[in-house]
């Protein structure tokens, strides 16, 4: 047994140090894919915009991590557009968070009218054939291209153009979030603000030349004063101090970012709601991947 765990050890130290994002190897295949789509991109946008209609898909990881209602709408609206939402699950996850988040997400944007559809038949174990489907835009939730094969960008970059909006405000500067494959090649990436851009222009290969400053999606909710917005708080009295406590999923031992402190000071936030439970209310709005990390801790816990 141990014999066989050193061959793994190395078979995994080498596959990293070959194609590891911290590898020669790896930065010049990246450049190499870059310019191989940047060779073609001028005839796409040709062949696309020369369409009297233009396919337009969303991929969309969650419910919580989707801002593009208004722009999603205006679509609709517009006789040059067809859009659609199509569901973007992870392999890697289980089969019961992956029909919830697909359902979820179903049911969300069913009550919206907005054309769904599911990228993975739980009963046949099929996955919706996205590149016969011939999209003519595409719009990533996520910068990493670490989906299932069939939804990789590779997959689709023959006849396909590319854009990207950021899920969230992205506070750091690591090169991992700016210089990827994907936001590389994007016909648009649309930043919220001149920062985003600076940064971006440093890390990108292209210098940042394809990105837009447009603003955060989100924001545009924000400030729409004629929306009707639900006050869903238990105590209405609005000098009752309301704290939001948002926990990011990363809490794994090999979790590729290092953002959750959830484990650390979960037992803290319960006496402290407790101890302010008359002069505060604590809204608990975990990340979506949060629930399924703890399930999952949880039963390696119990295996020792």
């Amino acid at each position: 047994m141990e014999s066989i765990f050193n061959i793994k050890h190395i078979f995994k130290k080498t596959f990293f140090y070959l194609f590891g994002k911290k590898s020669s190897f790896y930065w010049l295949l990246l450049k190499y894919k870059i310019r191989s789509y940047n060779r073609r991109k001028p005839l796409i946008l040709q062949n696309v915009f020369n369409k009297p209609k233009i396919k337009v898909v969303f991929f969309t990881i969650n419910v919580g991590m989707w801002k593009s209602d208004r722009l999603f709408q205006l679509l609709l609206d517009s006789e040059r557009f067809e859009p659609y939402i199509v569901s973007f699950l992870y392999s890697f996850d289980n089969e019961e968070y992956r029909k919830y988040v697909q359902n979820d997400m179903k049911s969300h944007f069913e009550k919206k009218h907005f054309p769904f559809i599911e990228s993975y038949n739980f009963e046949t174990e099929q996955w919706f054939d996205i590149k016969n489907f011939n999209p003519d835009i595409v719009f990533y939730a996520q910068p990493y291209n670490v989906g299932p094969k069939e939804f990789q960008v590779e997959n689709l970059w023959v006849d396909t153009l590319f854009a990207y909006i950021p899920y969230c405000l992205i506070m750091e500067t690591d090169v991992r979030f700016y210089n990827t494959l994907l936001l590389n090649i994007c016909w648009k990436v649309f930043y919220p603000d001149v920062f985003h851009l600076k940064d971006a222009q440093k890390k990108m290969y292209n210098n940042g030349e394809n990105i837009i400053i447009s603003g955060f999606p989100l924001v545009d909710d924000f400030i729409d004063t004629s929306r009707n917005v639900k006050d869903i708080w238990k105590i209405k009295d609005i000098f009752f101090k309301r704290i939001i406590w948002a926990p990011h999923h990363s809490i794994m031992e090999g979790d590729a970012l290092n953002y959750s402190n959830f484990l650390t000071i979960a037992d803290k936030m319960l006496k402290l709601a407790e101890k302010y439970k008359d002069e505060v209310q604590f809204a608990f709005k975990p990340h979506p991947r949060l629930q399924d990390k703890l399930y999952h801790l949880e039963g390696r816990l119990l295996m020792y």
